[in-house]
């Protein structure tokens, strides 16, 4: 086993990604592989580049992509503002720019240590001493004072956690990418590389074609304090209860038809916690993944709702509304506003643009008509004589939800047989052709179509069922 100790003199980490600016919205934490691999290679060219051709299979072997071991860290970010002569004659506010880093957990006790672990890699004894002379050599990464050193094992505990390549982890958090050395990348040319990105004199790097990308897997609060976490859960909302709307249009090829609207509102909601922990830099929060702290689902309806719309009545997704019911801060505002795509090449095979078009006002009604069917949370049963009495029928489910909600029906009509939608230019789409299975779920729960009447005006949206937070179960006004 190969263990190198990174430790940070100063307790923090500027963690713009590599070969990208200050100004990018990502945190890099984890540090890249290729990120370490300058920081040997800058260690050799300062104590004086020694035996080339031994440095060559040294790296060599740690161009394979490491598991990391990680102390406990804050996220954070600053914005700064350069002043230059000319905007300052202006009165110009000049060029801001993002500072991404972190703050690592430290106490005295506990030195601010990462570590990088090649757990099935042995070095010589040769190469090994010329390792830690590189090590020795080794004073920063990026403009933050760090020690470099071997180490015998890799701590884990209260203090430390594990990531691995997500290839040989079961489960865990989210999933990130980080620039690692290319197959086709070894000897010579790998130091070639490496000599080049570590000039100090040579423009900004971009990523090399030989380089490539491998999927770490980080535990579920991105292994940042847990008293950060529970500082965004407590935050309260700038905006009371709203819905969003995006318009929806097909890169190449036509719209996703309506029966695949559990999979556009996941991947939606996939889009979204994405784009929060991108741009912030930690995993969103409970209330808007929808679960609890313990990773359960989480119940009542306060977490938001993706309701995929057919607002040109075709059969087709043209739409999507969010809707948070307990509203929403300004960070999730800025995550949820700035997804500009929905990507799912398994279900629904191809790319969407998504175009903001701001809060909507809901549509109000006494007569309410299914537009996506009510998937139903239990299965009906039969009892007594001559099975005369049903227990857990669609019409006592429904009013059941209403009441949830505060609402009472005067009637629930149940669509007769599989019943069907009926759009603009004639066709129908009927209940069953739905997909109602999420991802990883076997079981399909019966879906009906039904009409609901009040016996006064009642604003929408009407969502029930057990899918109605990804559209599913989602009334429109009868007289639309």
């Amino acid at each position: 086993m190969i263990a190198l100790c990174i430790e940070f003199v100063a307790g923090s980490l500027h963690a713009a990604p590599w070969a990208g600016s200050a100004s990018r919205e990502e945190i890099e934490w984890p540090p890249s592989p290729w990120q370490l691999l300058q920081m040997v290679a800058s260690g050799w060219i300062r104590s004086g580049s020694p035996a080339r051709s031994d440095f060559c299979d040294l790296i060599d072997v740690l161009a394979a992509a490491p598991a990391f071991v990680l102390p406990v860290a804050t996220s954070g970010r600053s914005r700064h503002r350069t002043i230059d002569i000319e905007s300052a004659e202006t009165d110009q506010q000049g060029t801001a720019s993002l500072d991404s880093a972190i703050a690592i957990e430290t106490e005295r006790s506990h030195p601010a240590r990462a570590y990088a672990v090649w757990k099935s890699i042995c070095l010589s004894v040769d190469l090994e001493n010329l390792l830690e002379r590189c090590c020795a050599s080794t004073a920063q990464i990026g403009e933050h004072r760090i020690a470099l050193a071997l180490a015998k094992e890799a701590p884990i505990g209260s203090t430390h956690y594990r990531v691995d390549l997500a290839s040989r982890v079961e489960s865990g958090g989210p999933i990130v990418r980080r620039a690692a050395t290319g197959p086709s990348l070894r000897g010579s040319g790998l130091l070639s590389a490496l000599l080049s990105s570590c000039d100090p004199t040579a423009a900004v790097p971009k990523q090399d074609r030989h380089l490539t990308l491998v999927d770490y897997q980080l535990p579920p609060l991105f292994g940042f304090a847990a008293e950060q976490s529970a500082a965004q859960e407590l935050e309260p909302p700038v905006h009371s209860q709203v819905t969003f709307r995006f318009h929806v249009r097909a890169r190449l090829g036509s719209l996703p038809p309506i029966t695949e609207t559990l999979s556009f509102a996941e991947s939606m909601r996939g889009a979204v916690l994405s784009r929060y922990s991108n741009l912030h830099g930690r995993p969103a929060p409970k209330r808007l993944v929808g679960k609890k702290e313990n990773g359960a689902f989480r119940e009542g309806h306060d977490h938001p709702f993706y309701l995929p719309l057919d607002l040109g009545n075709g059969g087709f997704i043209d739409a999507i509304e969010v809707l948070l019911p307990r509203g929403c801060t300004h960070d999730e505002y800025l995550a949820i506003s700035r997804v500009s795509r929905v990507y799912d090449d398994r279900r629904l095979h191809g790319s969407f643009e998504l175009e903001f078009a701001g809060p909507q006002d809901q549509r109000r009604s006494g007569s309410w008509s299914t537009a996506t069917p009510i998937v139903l949370e239990r299965f009906a049963k039969t009892r007594g004589p001559a099975k005369a009495t049903v227990l857990d029928s669609a019409r006592a489910e429904i009013h059941r939800a209403l009441e949830r909600r505060g609402l009472t029906a005067s009637q629930v009509h149940i669509w007769l047989g599989n019943g069907a939608i009926e759009h603009s230019h004639g066709s129908r789409t009927r209940i069953d052709a739905f997909r109602r299975v999420r991802l990883g779920e076997r079981v399909a729960y019966p879906a009906v179509g039904a009409t609901i009447e009040f016996d006064r005006i009642v604003q929408g949206p009407i969502v029930l069922g057990r899918l109605s937070h990804f559209g599913l179960g989602r009334f429109e006004p009868a007289d639309r």
